[in-house]
């Protein structure tokens, strides 16, 4: 199948779930988890962002895309036989403006694709659930966009104080995400804990510098 006839299925899948969830938001969706077979997996590889910076492994994605059915193939076999181990988060330090430092993340490109993948299908169903003052991380929203509205909801409800606050580390963070997932996906929970997890605890082995609990979940590039 050929990466257009490959992409236009895969959003025509991924529609039609969003549909589903729209019209019927009570359903809960107990078998997604096979739909994401090679030609999905096709299509989370061409959305995955090819000039990032290379894993643990050093492969970049050209590499990968040698080969690439192939790659993918087995991949989704680990996937659905549940043999997928994703591999150490490679952590990076980028400087803050205050001085300090924030912990990023650098996943394999293989475990970039798999993220993705899994990422497009839940994305189908809880992207209906997102309050439309929600920004962060959804399909067609950027953060300019956040500020714009901001900026049109401070001057319409003549907001004179404006404070500037951040969450360091909520204990139970990762555990209430996952919980929303589980109800219907205990698949894809599997999954999902890999990569949820595996950002705070899989860095552990590749850090320049100890590594706290309370240090919470790095973001990923």
């Amino acid at each position: 199948m050929g990466v257009r006839s490959c992409a236009e299925r895969g959003c025509r899948l991924l529609q039609q779930i969003a549909e589903q969830a729209k019209q019927y938001p009570e359903r809960v969706f107990t078998t997604l988890a096979y739909l994401i077979d090679v030609e999905f997996l096709k299509e989370a590889f061409r959305k995955t962002r090819k000039g990032g910076t290379t894993g643990i492994d050093k492969v970049t994605a050209a590499e990968y895309a040698a080969n690439l059915d192939e790659k993918l193939q087995g991949l989704l076999q680990r996937m659905r036989s549940g043999r997928y181990k994703a591999p150490p988060v490679l952590r990076k330090w980028l400087k803050k403006e205050d001085g300090s430092q924030r912990p990023i993340g650098v996943p394999t490109f293989e475990d970039k694709i798999a993220q993705r993948a899994v990422v497009m299908l839940l994305g189908a169903v809880y992207e209906e659930d997102f309050y439309d003052f929600s920004y962060g991380f959804r399909p067609g929203r950027k953060p300019h966009d956040a500020l714009h509205e901001f900026r049109e909801q401070s001057m319409g409800m003549k907001i004179g104080w404006i404070l500037d606050a951040d969450i360091t580390y909520v204990p139970q963070q990762e555990r209430g995400l996952l919980n929303i997932i589980y109800y219907g996906q205990p698949q894809c929970l599997q999954l999902f804990e890999l990569f949820v997890a595996g950002a705070c605890h899989r860095a552990l082995r590749h850090s320049k510098r100890p590594f706290r609990r309370n240090d919470g979940a790095e973001q990923v590039l």
